[in-house]
């Protein structure tokens, strides 16, 4: 995921009990992507779907994947 948000994809993830789960939702929250992060199944299909039809949305995402690639403390080693 981490690899992902670092070439520029966007990333969505479901809230879950799951290590991976908490562990991304964690990882978006730094890179200040919350509204990246969905909490069922319906949401996340329907997030899905509005970025993979909709590219203002998708270039939105992306330009903020972008700047929060330079200013996120995610990346900053």
């Amino acid at each position: 995921m981490v690899d992902a948000l670092w070439t520029g994809v966007p990333v969505i993830t479901k809230l879950g009990q799951s290590l991976t789960a908490r562990v991304c939702g964690s990882l978006l929250t730094t890179f200040n992507l919350s509204e990246m992060i969905t909490k069922n199944n319906h949401d996340y299909k329907t997030l899905a779907y509005q970025l993979a039809t909709d590219n203002n949305l998708l270039q939105k995402v992306k330009n903020k994947v972008y700047q929060n690639k330079i200013s996120s403390k995610l990346f900053n080693t």
